[in-house]
């Protein structure tokens, strides 16, 4: 890696700042009224041969590598630390008539679920997965415009308003390439949603856009995409990556959407590849957006590229950047993963393919290759956003499967707690496909045993080819009023041989969950303790500052959602009705814009 590109890029690339622009409401659509289809499918089961590119050549050699390789698969496994989460929940969802199952979900506070999965969308509650609603994605295009080719559909649930984001792709050619990106305007998902036609070919070139990553912070959704050659792919055909930030409230009203194409997403000369975003973890970020790059078709890589959008669409002053940052432990391309029945699955590269914020830490997710058995592993990082240089990386393996497709969500109790749940998809060669998750330690020192949301019940077999697609994502979130919950969307291979979706819940088993200790001091007055209506803090602020209010019950878990406004300097009161608490003792927690914890107070609710 070539460190005189950092400077170059800080002089050249570091406030790359584009112009804010608009876009029209296309259509309004109701989705328990869109009209049922036949979920038409046209799939070529001899994809075209492609020679070109890195990625096709290095799979050629860690999978030569891995042929003539003898480790058994059970010799070497990560460190176990801590019970393994619980499931409390598990079902067979989305059918799909292609391949692979791009599988990804949201669910509200008030339990419905979106699971969304290539052609389908379908609306559960969240007590046993029952039907509400099941449409297909060609349903909903329909009712959005004349649309021919759909696919990639992604969905989130933003907190803050209750509401939810579904995201999906039209067309494989620069003449009908689109994103349709439609938001809820209530917090029924069968009811109306307000849905934009984003160009994806916008600069009116030979390209199209493939792959879109949702993401959202206090203010902006953000898709990012990848733009392809026309008549080549993502393994060969990759030009650059786009980063689109819209405004959440247009979106919501139905307003021209205001929105910044972000395309100048370069370092060192070469284009940055599959732009992940970081999600918040308790809620969204704001004002800023991290997002994750890294060098995804070579064999081995320690090079990451943290970019940063630094503010907010209405701020009329967001800007791009991005720095160089490497991990200890390299990361590279996975082999291909052998499953039953003589065939084999599709691991893809090793982009980033989840990733969190929380506490000043980012925490992130990759398919790997482990050279010591050459077996498909996770890679998870870790490291401080604001001062790390080096990131700490761990190779995440198992002593029966590989494993491949992961994705993050934050799972822990606010300051000084960095859990998380991650989810992937599972193999070997005498197992059928299915999908597991296991949670990471709140101190970051080890990972818990895997807990198995769905087992397989065939192996997949819809290409004539030996090699099958095993996946492009897997879909997971934070039940954000259930504390150590989290959702989750995966594949599994079913009883005729073809992908399928796995929606599951589970619930994390922390043996060390506290409340966080204080790290800097902050005067107050509270009162009245005991409680038994409302409870009132009094406290002066040096300089107006963006402060977070976490409410933790005796065992130190956060019991009720986070309260994050802007308090201002001089004096300031922060109230809330104690009413929906039971009788018992409680702290509160003051957490600054820094992460930093700067006032616990214990307090009694009387009854």
């Amino acid at each position: 890696m070539h460190k005189y590109f950092l400077l170059l890029f800080t002089i050249c690339f570091a406030n790359a700042q584009a112009q804010q622009q608009a876009i029209p409401l296309y259509k309004t659509v109701t989705l328990s009224e869109t009209p049922d289809d036949f979920e038409p499918t046209l799939m070529a089961l001899y994809p075209t041969a492609t020679t070109g590119g890195n990625y096709i050549q290095n799979k050629k050699v860690v999978d030569s590598k891995k042929a003539t390789h003898k480790t058994n698969i059970n010799s070497y496994k990560t460190e176990i630390s801590g019970p393994a989460p619980t499931l409390l929940n598990s079902w067979a969802a989305n059918s799909t008539n292609g391949t692979p199952a791009d599988n990804s979900m949201a669910i509200s506070n008030g339990g419905k679920v979106v699971s969304v999965c290539n052609t389908s969308i379908r609306i559960y509650n969240d007590t046993g997965g029952k039907f509400l609603y099941s449409k297909t994605v060609g349903a909903f295009a329909s009712s959005v415009g004349t649309l021919v080719r759909y696919y990639d559909p992604k969905a989130i649930y933003d907190i803050n308003n209750d509401k939810f984001i579904v995201t999906f792709l039209e067309g494989t050619s620069s003449s009908d390439t689109w994103i349709i990106l439609c938001f809820s305007q209530t917090n029924d998902p069968a009811g109306k949603w307000n849905c934009y036609k984003l160009p994806g070919n916008k600069e009116k070139d030979t390209t199209w856009t493939d792959y879109p990553i949702l993401g959202i912070s206090e203010e902006d959704a953000f898709v990012t995409v990848n733009k392809l050659h026309d008549n080549m792919g993502w393994k060969d055909g990759f030009v650059k990556s786009i980063i689109w930030q819209v405004q959440l409230s247009k979106g919501y009203a139905g307003d021209s959407l205001n929105y910044i194409y972000h395309n100048q997403n370069i370092f060192g000369g070469k284009p940055l590849w599959s732009i992940c975003p970081v999600q918040g973890g308790m809620q969204p970020t704001h004002p800023y957006m991290h997002f994750l790059t890294v060098r995804p078709a070579d064999i081995g890589n320690d090079s990451v590229f943290l970019h940063t959008i630094d503010n907010t669409v209405s701020s009329g002053t967001a800007k791009w950047s991005a720095r160089l940052l490497t991990t200890d432990k390299i990361y590279g391309i996975p082999a291909t993963a052998k499953q039953p029945g003589g065939q084999w699955l599709q691991t893809n590269d090793c982009r980033v393919l989840g990733a969190i914020y929380e506490n000043g830490n980012i925490q992130y997710v990759q398919t790997n290759n482990d050279t010591n058995t050459y077996l498909s592993t996770i890679y998870h990082g870790y490291f401080d956003a604001k001062n790390s240089q080096t990131i700490k990386g761990n190779w995440v393996a198992h002593d029966s499967f590989e494993l491949a497709y992961p994705n993050i969500c934050y799972s822990g109790a606010g300051p000084g707690d960095h859990g998380a749940v991650i989810t992937c998809s599972y193999v070997n060669k005498n197992t059928f496909p299915g999908t597991c998750a296991f949670y990471v330690n709140r101190d970051l020192d080890g990972y818990s045993p895997l807990v198995i949301c769905k087992t397989g019940d065939k192996y997949v077999d819809v290409l004539p080819d030996t090699a099958e697609r095993w996946g492009d994502y897997t879909g997971v979130q934070r039940r954000y009023n259930k504390p150590g919950e989290c959702w989750m969307s995966g594949s599994f291979g079913d009883a005729t041989f073809t992908p399928k979706t796995v929606v599951a819940a589970i619930r994390t088993n922390d043996p060390k969950l506290a409340v966080p200790q204080i790290t800097k001091p902050l005067q107050t007055l509270a009162y009245p303790n005991p409680a038994n209506e409302y409870y009132i803090l009094e406290f002066d602020m040096t300089k107006s500052e963006m402060l977070t209010f976490y409410i933790y019950d005796i065992t130190g878990k956060n019991i009720l959602m986070p309260f994050k406004d802007k308090a201002s300097k001089g004096a300031n009161r922060f109230s809330f009705n104690t009413s929906s608490l039971a009788a018992g003792n409680y702290y509160m927690n003051i957490v600054n814009s820094a992460g930093e914890v700067i006032r616990t107070e214990k307090f009694v609710v009387e009854k």
